[in-house]
């Protein structure tokens, strides 16, 4: 790792790790795809979700309505997603992200920056290394 990389790891530890700067927790994957698709197919349903996290991944994940609802459920109660529920044929209910959807979203990716170039690309380098 060079200085520059070394000193901007360092920087890094308040925006990636936990509230106290020191460990970095489990980034949740399954919400950054949830805000991500939200935010760029507004008013999808949570069919639309799981097809389009699914397609994106190449199937590598595939959600099933248990764990997305329950996700889309809570970030409803956290207020980062808001949902509209139709009143006429099947009763669908899709989602739009909200402004404090928007600030989570910005803050994963921040934290996902950190750890690809903290710690994936240098540990990748490492198992490389002759």
């Amino acid at each position: 790792m060079t200085h520059d990389t070394e000193h901007d790891c360092k920087e890094a530890k308040i925006i990636g790790g936990s509230s106290d700067g020191n460990v970095l927790e489990p980034l949740p994957i399954v919400r950054g795809l949830i805000l991500t698709f939200i935010l760029k197919h507004p008013e999808s349903t949570g069919y639309d979700l799981m097809r389009l996290i699914s397609e994106f991944t190449s199937d590598l994940i595939c959600l099933k309505s248990g764990t997305l609802y329950s996700e889309l459920r809570r970030l409803e109660r956290q207020g980062m997603v808001h949902s509209v529920q139709e009143t006429s044929g099947r009763r669908r209910r899709s989602y739009v992200i909200t402004e404090q959807g928007k600030i989570e979203l910005q803050q994963l990716v921040q934290q996902m920056k950190v750890r690809v170039s903290c710690i994936l690309l240098p540990l990748i380098s490492l198992i490389e290394q002759k």
